[in-house]
C-alpha cells in the first residue's frame, strides 16, 4: 500500500481515499463524462478511459517503486545472470535485509579476472539526458571491497567502489562519452545485520541499452577499463553475500522491489482527475504526414518510434539541408485576446531542440524553445511555455500564447533544431536525417494544458468530469447542522476565474450551499448561503494556490461556529452564522452547473461533528 494522508480516521462517516483504492470508485459517488479521456495508468504509459469511466491518474515521471532489472535477486546463469568470472554463486545461502533466505553467496575463485556477475537479458535501453540509480545489497564474508558498474554496448563505464566491512565510500570511475562525470555519485547505507545497500548514481548522454555488473575487488581505487569499470586480479576463494539488485530511472534509491521475469514500474498515484470540458482545434493530432499539416521544407518519416501510448505512432519531423525557415504548422480558429496552449509531445531524435513561434494570430515576435534531450525550456521571449517528462525519453512542451488577430486561419508553428532558433522568419540548414520526434499535438483555449485529446479527420472535445454524491448516498453520513470536510487536492491549473470549486453542496439551486472554492486571484475562499443568505464568505486562512501544489483543507461549520484551515493554518472563526438545513447534492470540483475544476482529488473525509481546531491543524498538517 502506498500510504496517503487521507486514509480512514476514527469518527469519519465518510473517508474516501483515491490512492490506495485499487482504481475503483466508491458506490456512492456517481460519475459521468460524454466522452472518452485520456490518463497516465500504473506504469506510466497514456491510456484512455471509456464514457463515463472514472480516471485514477498516476505521475508518468515520479516513481513509487522500479525495477528496470530482471531476476535482481536470483544470480545464476538459469535466471539470466553472465557469472562465468566468478569461482561459483550460490543461492538461497543465507539471510537476506528481508529476513527471507535468499541471499546469494559469491566467491570470487583463483582466476586472474574481472569477479563480477552481469545483469540479464533483455537490458534496459537508456534515452539521453535522464538520471539514473543502481544498487545492490552486500554483507562482508572475507572480501572487503565490492564494485558496481554500469556499462553500454561501447567501452563507456561509470563504477563505484564500496568497504562493506567498514562501511565506507571508495572511489568513482567513469571512461568514455556515455557516463559523464557530472552527475555520477554513490552512496553506501548500513540497513542491518551487517547488510550494505551500495549504490551509484548516472547520467546518460546518449542512448542505447545497459549493464549492472555486479562485482569484487580488493581495493577502493583500482579500475580496469578493458573490463568496463571492474578490476582484474587474481583471486583467493574471498567470499560476499549479495541480494537485491536495482536500477531506477531516478536519482536517489526507490525502496527495493524484487523481480522475476519482468521489470517493474509502479508510478506515484495522483488520485482521481476532475476535468473542464476541453477541445483540440487541430486534426490529426497523430499523423503529422497528413496534408492537414503545412509540411514546409521538411519531411517526416510516419510511425518511426513508439508514442507515449505504447503504440508506434510516433513521427520523426526532419528538416531539410536546404537554408530556410522549416516551419511546420497546421491552421485552426482563433479569437484576439484569448489564450491559447499548444502542446505536444516530443523525443529528441538526432536534433534537441524544439522550436515555437508565433504565425498568423499570434505575434510573429514571440517564440520558446525547448531542449527535449535535458528536459528544459531553453530561451524565450513573448511566449511561455512548461516542459514535463512522461517517460522514456519523451516530454510534453506546453506553449501558452494569447491570439492577437481573429481569424479562421490561425497557427503556432513549430520545427526540429540543432540549436534553439528565435523568430519564425530565422532561418538555418538540416542535416536532412537528424529531427525531433513528434505525437499527440493539441491546441485548446485556455490558460493551461489539460489531458491528451486525440483527433482524426475532425476536431474533437473532452467532455466534463462529473461526480456527485446524492439522496441516501449523502445522507447517509452528512449532518446538516454540524461537521467538518477535510481534503487533500493538487490543482492540475488554474482558470483565474470565479467559482473555481473545489467541493460543494447545494439543493439543486443558488438559494442554499456550502463550499470550499479558489477565487479569481487562485485565494482559498469557503462560503455557506443559507436561504439567500451569505452566513460565512472568507478568505481566512491566506492561501493562494499554485498548480501541481499539494493542498490538504478543512472546514468545519456548526451555528455561530464556522472555520476554514489550509496546509496546518487555522483561519478567523465566523461566530455568527446560520447553517443550511436542505443540502441535497454533493460535487466534486463543480457547481450546480456542467462547469468544473481541473483538480486531481487525493483523499476526502468527513466527521459529523465540527472538529476542534487543533484537531483541524493536525488533520491539514
Amino acid at each position: 500500500m502506498i500510504p496517503t494522508w487521507g486514509q480512514q480516521r476514527g469518527g469519519a462517516t465518510l473517508s474516501l481515499d483515491f490512492i490506495n483504492n485499487d482504481n475503483v470508485l466508491d458506490s456512492r459517488i456517481t460519475f459521468s463524462r460524454g466522452s472518452t479521456a485520456s490518463y497516465y495508468n500504473s506504469v506510466g504509459t497514456l491510456v484512455s478511459a471509456a464514457i463515463n469511466a472514472p480516471r485514477f491518474d498516476y505521475n508518468p515521471s515520479s516513481f513509487a517503486f522500479q525495477n528496470l532489472l530482471t531476476q535482481s535477486q536470483t544470480f545464476t546463469t538459469a535466471a539470466g545472470w553472465l557469472i562465468t568470472s566468478l569461482g561459483f554463486t550460490t543461492p538461497d545461502y543465507a539471510l537476506a535485509p528481508d529476513n527471507s533466505v535468499t541471499a546469494t553467496l559469491f566467491d570470487e575463485g583463483t582466476d586472474n579476472s574481472a569477479h563480477a556477475a552481469r545483469s540479464p537479458s533483455p537490458v534496459p535501453a537508456v534515452p539521453v539526458g535522464y538520471t539514473y540509480t543502481a544498487s545492490c545489497y552486500f554483507k562482508y564474508v572475507s572480501r572487503q571491497w565490492v564494485v558496481l558498474a554500469i556499462s553500454a554496448a561501447t567501452t563507456s563505464y561509470a563504477s563505484a567502489k564500496f568497504d562493506i566491512l567498514n562501511g565506507v565510500l571508495g572511489s568513482t570511475a567513469n571512461s568514455g562519452s556515455t557516463f559523464p562525470s557530472a552527475g555520477l555519485s554513490s552512496s553506501i547505507t548500513a540497513v542491518g545485520n551487517g547488510w550494505y545497500r551500495c549504490s551509484i548514481t548516472f547520467n546518460t548522454t546518449t542512448t542505447g541499452t545497459i549493464n549492472l555488473r555486479v562485482g569484487m575487488a580488493t581495493d577502493g581505487t583500482t579500475f580496469t577499463a578493458a573490463e568496463r569499470g571492474l578490476q582484474v586480479y587474481t583471486g583467493t576463494n574471498q567470499q560476499v553475500l549479495v541480494w537485491g539488485s536495482q536500477l531506477s530511472n531516478t536519482s536517489t534509491n526507490l525502496a527495493y522491489y524484487a523481480t522475476t521475469t519482468a521489470p517493474f514500474t509502479q508510478c506515484v498515484p495522483r488520485g482521481l482527475l476532475i476535468e473542464e470540458s476541453r477541445a483540440n482545434s487541430l486534426t490529426y493530432s497523430e499523423d503529422l504526414t497528413n496534408a492537414a499539416w503545412v509540411l514546409g521544407t521538411n519531411t517526416v518519416t510516419s510511425n518511426a518510434i513508439a508514442a507515449p501510448d505504447g503504440n508506434v505512432t510516433a513521427d520523426l519531423l526532419i528538416p531539410t539541408s536546404a537554408t530556410v525557415t522549416h516551419i511546420f504548422y497546421q491552421t485552426a480558429s482563433v479569437t484576439s485576446g484569448s489564450t491559447y496552449i499548444q502542446s505536444v509531445y516530443a523525443k529528441a531524435g538526432g536534433y534537441a531542440f524544439l522550436n515555437f513561434g508565433g504565425g498568423t494570430g499570434f505575434n510573429s515576435a514571440q517564440y520558446i524553445n525547448f531542449d527535449v534531450q535535458s528536459g528544459t525550456v531553453s530561451t524565450s521571449s513573448g511566449f511561455t511555455g512548461t516542459i514535463t517528462p512522461v517517460g522514456n525519453g519523451w516530454y510534453r512542451c506546453t506553449v501558452t500564447a494569447v491570439a492577437t488577430s481573429t481569424t479562421a486561419a490561425g497557427y503556432i508553428i513549430f520545427r526540429a533544431s540543432s540549436a534553439a532558433r528565435t523568430t519564425p522568419a530565422i532561418t538555418y540548414a538540416g542535416n536532412g536525417t537528424s529531427g525531433v520526434y513528434v505525437w499527440g499535438v493539441q491546441l485548446e483555449l485556455g490558460a493551461f494544458a489539460t489531458s491528451y485529446i486525440p483527433t482524426t479527420t475532425a476536431a474533437a472535445t473532452r467532455s466534463a468530469d462529473l461526480a456527485t454524491m446524492t439522496g441516501a448516498n449523502l445522507s447517509s453520513w452528512y449532518n446538516q447542522s454540524q461537521g467538518t470536510f477535510v481534503t487533500q487536492i493538487v490543482w492540475e491549473g488554474l482558470r483565474s476565474v470565479a467559482s473555481q470549486r473545489i467541493y460543494g453542496l447545494d439543493d439543486g439551486s443558488a438559494v442554499n450551499v456550502s463550499n470550499q472554492s479558489a477565487t479569481s486571484a487562485n485565494a482559498l475562499i469557503s462560503t455557506i448561503t443559507a436561504a439567500s443568505s451569505t452566513e460565512v464568505n472568507t478568505q481566512s486562512p491566506a492561501v493562494t494556490f499554485v498548480a501541481n501544489t499539494v493542498y490538504k483543507i478543512s472546514m468545519a461549520y456548526a451555528t455561530n461556529n464556522t472555520v476554514a484551515a489550509a496546509n496546518g493554518t487555522i483561519g478567523t472563526t465566523d461566530t455568527v452564522c446560520v447553517m443550511p438545513s436542505t443540502l441535497s447534492n454533493f460535487r466534486f470540483a463543480g457547481t450546480t452547473t456542467t462547469a468544473v475544476s481541473n483538480i486531481w482529488f487525493a483523499s476526502l473525509n468527513y466527521y459529523p461533528t465540527r472538529l476542534a481546531d487543533s484537531t483541524l491543524q493536525a488533520l491539514t498538517t
